[in-house]
């Protein structure tokens, strides 16, 4: 017996075929302890908020990171910089789950890893369409702050201020021309001795390779979810300089610290029941297992004309080794 198939042109065939879109809703959450503001330390991490996410379909990738910052103005001559990488103001991220304690991510050294990652996982592309691509006349004009609160808040930023040159190295006073398109790496106050403000919404996808960049909606059996912030010290993204064009000119750490405020975690939670009931029954009845990267930092202070140092790298890092990083940072890091 033959079978005959016919195929239909997609432009003849009328047929009502069902879709099932994703269908978000932003989750205000508060931090465990209602943190909403504090001041962080200037030399030391003095600072943990922790944000409970619920046991639902989500996705880590598409919630973001909601902040504002307050630099308050360090004395006469003396003009506030502020590193334009907003990720450099977080130690550490830790994500587990409360009911297994499961570690999905654990970057210490925060700030150094962002400094590393986000200049080159960063597209062209992604870094244009970026809320802190900030435009000036000048390739080496550095970008003001707001003066007021509310001008920031209607001018929020994201996380990366990058500068396409091969030497662009963080944690160093200098601020290089950005000879491709105005993207600036610092941030300057709009006069000496002067309270200037900057507000922050980072979605978590800036997390690159880790678990907050996987594009799935997550759900984890029914388990409440664990993120774990440690806030970096101020002198690792804020000093200050006696030129408004010069971010070395004087470099001195500040004497007053920033205070952070408006802290919010905005989750995105699926509202498309056919989505969560399928994902949900998945889970529930035969299990999902999704590979997903899993960074580990390591730092060592090596001093000398020759160096060397050896990682051991075991199971606890993974399946397979994606890739490696090694940069130098300054040792005191203000």
């Amino acid at each position: 017996m033959t079978t005959i198939i016919d195929s239909i042109s997609k432009e003849l065939d009328y047929s009502q075929v069902m879709s099932s879109h994703s269908s978000p809703a932003y989750v205000k959450l508060n931090s465990i302890s209602n943190i909403t503001s504090f001041t962080p330390s200037i030399s030391s991490v003095s600072q943990l908020t922790e944000f409970l996410l619920p046991a639902r379909v989500l996705s880590l990738k598409k919630s973001r990171l909601n902040f504002s910052v307050n630099f308050p103005g360090q004395g006469a001559s003396l003009f506030t910089y502020v590193q334009g990488n907003a990720l450099t103001m977080i130690d550490r991220i830790v994500l587990t789950s409360t009911s297994t304690n499961t570690t999905l991510c654990d970057i210490s050294n925060f700030s150094r890893y962002a400094s590393m990652i986000s200049p080159v996982a960063t597209t062209f592309s992604e870094v244009q369409n970026k809320a802190s691509s900030v435009g000036t006349s000048s390739v080496t004009a550095i970008a003001p702050m707001q003066v007021s609160a509310t001008l920031a808040d209607q001018y929020k930023l994201e996380d990366v201020s990058r500068c396409n040159q091969l030497i662009n190295p963080d944690g160093l006073n200098v601020e290089p021309a950005c000879p491709y398109f105005y993207i600036k790496k610092n941030f300057v106050s709009t006069a000496v001795n002067t309270a200037n403000f900057l507000s922050f919404n980072i979605p978590l996808d800036a997390i690159q390779y880790s678990i907050f960049d996987v594009d799935k909606l997550l759900y984890f059996g029914g388990e409440n979810i664990m993120m774990s912030i440690y806030w970096s010290p101020a002198n690792k993204y804020t000093w200050v300089g006696t030129s408004a064009t010069n971010p070395s000119t004087a470099a001195a750490v500040i004497t007053v610290a920033p205070i952070i405020s408006n802290l919010s975690l905005y989750c995105y939670v699926e509202q498309n029941n056919d989505i969560i009931t399928n994902l949900v029954s998945k889970v529930n009845t035969e299990g999902v297992s999704i590979n997903f990267p899993y960074p580990q930092i390591s730092r060592y202070n090596l001093s000398g004309s020759s160096q060397s140092f050896t990682i051991n790298l075991g199971r606890s890092y993974g399946k397979s080794l994606l890739f490696t990083l090694v940069s130098p940072f300054n040792t005191t890091e203000s």
